[in-house]
């Protein structure tokens, strides 16, 4: 089961948004709930991050944070939410009842792509020890490689890529309106189902996602990265 634990990290030097990020706290108060930032993961990993190399060399803070959010959740297990997120319904107990959980970003502009800033895992979990393996095996020239950047490299394409490559078929992954029900493009949910979460594009520092086509990430999961 996924231990009641909920984690959201903010590295850089701009203000995190707390607004949002309390949303979790005071909708879920049953949940612990786990604020890391630069200080707290060195008090945790005293010895550093397994992908501590990879976590110095990567230029973008979100993709940091992606390097970081695989090894936090095998090491505590939980669901792992970025910090630009609104909770607006508590979460209900059948997450728990997963090996590991996420959403799709958008099945009708990204297609089967899954995302990766709502990802939640058991402690010493197999799917989050493959996407920390992977990563480990990436050198300084794989992290920077020409136009591909880090949701292409550490983020969603690697997550989506390393499910597919292991046949990972624990995972739960569901309807992307569960936790974003408008896309950045401006597709929007205007279903009656229930919604736990709006995400705030762009108010994470650093991503460099928006305006991707959905064809070309079709071609990173069909050619590889």
């Amino acid at each position: 089961m996924v231990p009641r634990i909920i984690h959201q990290l903010w590295i850089g030097r701009k203000k995190p948004p707390y607004e949002l990020m309390n949303s979790w706290k005071t909708l879920n108060p049953d949940w612990q709930y786990i604020f890391w930032n630069e200080e707290t993961l060195q008090q945790h990993f005293k010895k550093g991050l397994y992908n501590q190399r990879q976590y110095d060399i990567m230029p973008e803070l979100n993709g940091k944070c992606d390097i970081a959010r695989y090894e936090i959740l095998n090491a505590y297990g939980g669901f792992f939410i970025d910090a630009d997120s609104l909770c607006i319904s508590p979460l209900d107990d059948f997450f728990l009842n997963n090996d590991s959980f996420s959403c799709y970003e958008n099945e009708f502009v990204r297609g089967n792509l899954v995302a990766a800033g709502y990802l939640a895992s058991t402690k010493e979990n197999k799917l989050m020890r493959h996407l920390i393996d992977r990563i480990h095996c990436m050198s300084e020239e794989d992290l920077l490689l020409g136009n591909h950047t880090a949701w292409q490299t550490v983020g969603p394409i690697l997550l989506t890529k390393t499910i597919h490559a292991q046949h990972y078929t624990d995972i739960s992954v569901y309807p992307s309106y569960f936790f974003i029900p408008k896309h950045y493009t401006g597709v929007m949910y205007n279903g009656p189902a229930k919604i736990y979460a709006k995400q705030f594009w762009g108010s994470t520092p650093g991503s460099s996602f928006h305006g991707y086509e959905f064809q070309n990430i079709r071609n990173e999961l069909d050619l590889g990265i």
